[in-house]
Order: C-alpha cells, then sequence, then structure tokens
C-alpha cells in the first residue's frame, strides 16, 4: 500500500481518539513540512556529495567535477551547501525514489555567486584559474527509499503498540484510549517533543509586528528567533552602515550589508540558537526584515 494511504489511515486514528500530536505528524508528512516547522532527524540534514561545472580561460573546464567541503574555509563546511533536508510531501518523495538515476539539488543563484567571490579572494581552494558555473548536491533514490521505509516503520509500530492497549481501538464506535498512555505512546514513537511547529506562534507574531522603520522591534524579533547576540548587533551596523551609505535615511529596500548578512543567515553559516531550525532561519528572518522595509 502507498503510504500516503496508510497515513490517511492514521489521520483518522487521531482524529477519532483526539490526538493533535500524531495529527500534525500526519499533516506534515502529507503536505509536507512548512518553513519554520523542525523536520524530524530521518528527513535530514544529510550530507550529500556536491558536483560541478567549472569554466577557466582559452575555453577550459572541468565538467561533473567533486566540491569536497575541505575546499571552502572550514565555517562552510557543515553548512547547507553540503547538507540536505528533505520537506517534501511524502507521496513526492517516494515518487522520486523509484528513479533509475542520481537526482540532484542544485545551488542557487546566491550560493554560485558568493563561492565565485570566494574563489577570487583565495578562500576557496578547487580547480586553479577556473569559476564556478553550476553545482548540485547529488541524492541516491535510495536515501530517499530510506526515509519512505522509516515513515512505513513508525506506522507500523503505531498500530502494533495500539493494538497492545486494544485491538478496536481507532475502529469506528471503538474504544477512546486513556489519554496518558496513548501520549506515552506517540512520543515514544515520534519523540517525546510538543514544539514540531516552532515558528508557529511566537516567530509569526514577532514577525507582524515590525513596522516600517521599527529598528529595535526589528532587532528584538531576530533576537527572538535564535540568531546569537553577535549576530544581531552585526545586524544593527549593517542596517546602519546602508543607512549611511544612502544619506542618512533608510533605503527603500535592504542594502548591500543588510544582505550580505541575510546571506550568512541563509547559509547557516552564522550563529542560531535553538528556538528555530537553522535551514528554516533564513526565510523566517527574510520576512522580518521585509517588514521593516514594507515590502
Amino acid at each position: 500500500m502507498p503510504v500516503a494511504s496508510l497515513l490517511r489511515k492514521v489521520k483518522v486514528l487521531a482524529a477519532r481518539i483526539d490526538t493533535a500530536k500524531l495529527d500534525e505528524w500526519v499533516e506534515n508528512e502529507l503536505s509536507g513540512y512548512k518553513e519554520g516547522n523542525e523536520i524530524p532527524a530521518y528527513r535530514g540534514p544529510f550530507r550529500v556529495e556536491v558536483l560541478g561545472h567549472f569554466a577557466g580561460p582559452f575555453g577550459s573546464g572541468v565538467q561533473n567535477a567533486p566540491i569536497p567541503p575541505v575546499c571552502f574555509p572550514e565555517k562552510l563546511r557543515d553548512s547547507d551547501l553540503f547538507y540536505l533536508s528533505f520537506s517534501q510531501p511524502i507521496v513526492e518523495l517516494e515518487s522520486l525514489s523509484k528513479s533509475e538515476k542520481p537526482l540532484h539539488a542544485s545551488w542557487d543563484a546566491d550560493s554560485i555567486a558568493f563561492t565565485n567571490l570566494m574563489i577570487e579572494r583565495g578562500d576557496v581552494r578547487a580547480y586553479p584559474s577556473m569559476g564556478l558555473m553550476q553545482a548540485w548536491r547529488q541524492i541516491s533514490p535510495q536515501h530517499l527509499q530510506g526515509i519512505v521505509d522509516t515513515v512505513r516503520t513508525r506506522t507500523l509500530d503505531l498500530a502494533l503498540a495500539f493494538e497492545k492497549i486494544s485491538p478496536r481501538i481507532g475502529e469506528q464506535g471503538g474504544p477512546v484510549p486513556e489519554r496518558e498512555p496513548a501520549q506515552s505512546i506517540i512520543n515514544n514513537i515520534y519523540g517525546g517533543s510538543n514544539n514540531l511547529a516552532i515558528q508557529s506562534h511566537d516567530v509569526t507574531q514577532s514577525a507582524s509586528v515590525v513596522g516600517r522603520g521599527d529598528e529595535s522591534g526589528l532587532l528584538a524579533a531576530v533576537a527572538a528567533t535564535g540568531v546569537e547576540k553577535a549576530e544581531v548587533e552585526e545586524l544593527r551596523q549593517a542596517l546602519a552602515d546602508d543607512r549611511a551609505q544612502a544619506g542618512g535615511s533608510d533605503p527603500a529596500e535592504p542594502g548591500p550589508k543588510v544582505r550580505g548578512w541575510l546571506g550568512k543567515i541563509s547559509l547557516g553559516t552564522a550563529s542560531v540558537g535553538g528556538k528555530i531550525a537553522t535551514s528554516a532561519a533564513g526565510g523566517v528572518i527574510a520576512t522580518l526584515i521585509k517588514s521593516y522595509f514594507g515590502l
């Protein structure tokens, strides 16, 4: 049976026994994990192989060349450049897992440009006298099969555990288990944390109260996401530098200093604490900054 069909059965079970945590997990698996939601460990992040095309002078170049993390500064070796998480709906992952060829997840244009800038500075040592034209993270279909199998196994574990309480649990008109043992089973299988939707309350509310030009509100909201104090201070300085470059007033949109600071967050090179997953920080903080500029 397709995993999505199994999960829909679990969704019915969650509704009949009134278990919000289980229903939330099923909904995330069926619809995909939204930006700001913590992704389960079985979905990543995983270190993956990175390949790319390089071009040099006089028509020289290298195709499908490995890009090892050791070529980059140490602070970037554990960034999203070399890691990948899978937030897509389970039905999409199940379909992709049937591919007969390796799958690719391309670096975005900003990452390519940032890498070439570091090559020019000598901070990245890859292929001498060559610039990076394209790069991608390579994924094995078997890797996705493992994710799908994990979801299937968790569903089976849940069914077997509930069967010990009552063979008719979840049936129409069947018994409703006591909340404590049911919650214990769910926590054992899906984890004990109740904070799956990290963004859903505090961060979203912070984004909504940041008015145009409200610098103190912006810095407080960014700090509330878990960004370290030194990084928040760097954002304050970036705002001041862009303001000075624009003649003393805020520019109409984020200036080069603020964009550079946000790039660090998006690449995972800045210090982000535990209130929000690092992989999600860029999108949430970008929303706060856009709000500050009235965008």
